[in-house]
């Protein structure tokens, strides 16, 4: 009875409590108040800026933070070449002028004066960078105006081609004049020999620097050649009478021409004889050792004698190498110079056969030495 006593006022407790829990949820707080609350939409998010780390400097507390709208290093723009032209001086003319004479367009030295001859090669520089241009293998379009102006400056700094086209025996123009010029600069050659005329001369200048240089002696500029030629590696003559193949020695007592090859250094291989007709005792060929030497023309008027010769070669002023005579151009030599060949029968000049007269015209260049002994 004690028991369900018990179990009874448990139960009892129970109930009580659970009703004053339910009563208590259902009761509003007198101290919270009720809001109503309005959504708006989200600001956006700002996306951080990452802070560029500041370069290292000798202090190792010091920071440098960089703007983030800094803008980049501006590139300098170059400085124009000023242009160079007649009555310029200075270190800059004398470089153009080293490089006039490395090119080919003149043989002059470099002595810092812009004058008349730096001029001219400067407008045949020109002229040459024109032909490149019209195969694209430089831009440049400039009339000849023998000013280096500042794009004239910039392709020989750049570096200017060399080669244009391969030139042989025959070979003319200014391509010629160019190879001569070269040749000439480096003492292959005298610059009174430069005509534009790929002669004995210039073949013979060719294969003597081809030689010294390390090339076949082909006589021919290829372009092998012509990129060495035309550089600041080629070599210069080491014998300047090798410009001259011959020399001849007119020998007045035994009426004959002796021909003399240049070899290993000297004129002591003969190569040809040639009977001849010296002047008279009363007009007597002059005695002596000349270098003026030079082709006069194919077919020679003399007026004071109304007849013709041909291959006038000039010894010296108006004492010529020349053929037998002829009465008139075209026609038979006369008898009589023929049959005198061999003695004295001239008024100076040195008579030869039509053969031997046509060797020396054609195979001895402009400066070949002529001694004229009795």
């Amino acid at each position: 009875m004690t028991m369900l006593r018990r179990i009874l006022c448990i139960l009892l407790t129970l109930s009580l409590t659970l009703a004053c829990t339910g009563a208590a949820f259902a009761e509003p707080i007198d101290d919270v108040v009720e809001m109503e609350f309005t959504t708006y939409p989200e600001a956006p998010q700002a996306t951080p800026t990452a802070t560029p780390s500041a370069a290292p400097t000798s202090d190792p507390g010091a920071t440098h933070t960089a703007s983030p709208n800094a803008s980049a290093t501006p590139v300098p723009t170059p400085t124009p070449i000023a242009p160079l032209s007649v009555g310029s001086r200075g270190t800059e003319v004398a470089e153009l002028q080293s490089h006039l004479r490395v090119l080919g367009f003149s043989c002059d030295a470099a002595d810092g004066i812009y004058g008349e001859r730096t001029y001219d090669a400067v407008s045949r520089l020109q002229s040459y960078l024109v032909l490149l241009n019209s195969r694209g293998l430089v831009s440049y379009t400039r009339l000849s105006t023998g000013v280096a102006d500042s794009a004239l400056l910039g392709l020989i700094k750049s570096g200017v081609p060399t080669y244009y086209s391969t030139l042989s025996y025959g070979s003319t123009g200014t391509q010629v004049t160019r190879l001569q010029y070269r040749l000439s600069s480096l003492d292959y050659m005298l610059s009174n020999g430069i005509d534009g005329i790929f002669g004995v001369t210039t073949q013979a200048a060719l294969k003597d620097f081809q030689t010294t240089n390390g090339l076949e002696a082909t006589g021919t500029a290829d372009k092998a050649t012509q990129e060495l030629l035309f550089s600041t590696l080629a070599k210069k003559c080491a014998d300047p009478n090798a410009r001259y193949p011959y020399k001849l020695i007119v020998d007045v007592s035994e009426q004959r021409v002796y021909v003399y090859e240049y070899s290993d250094g000297a004129y002591t291989k003969l190569k040809a004889r040639f009977i001849c007709s010296t002047g008279t005792k009363a007009n007597p060929t002059p005695l002596g050792t000349y270098r003026s030497t030079e082709r006069i023309d194919e077919w020679h008027y003399f007026v004071d004698y109304n007849c013709w010769a041909q291959y006038a070669y000039r010894i010296v002023g108006r004492y010529y190498f020349h053929s037998v005579l002829f009465k008139e151009k075209g026609g038979s030599p006369t008898s009589s110079s023929v049959r005198n060949l061999g003695r004295r029968a001239s008024h100076g000049c040195v008579r030869l056969s039509v053969a031997d007269a046509k060797w020396i015209y054609n195979n001895c260049p402009k400066g070949t030495a002529v001694v004229v002994r009795d």
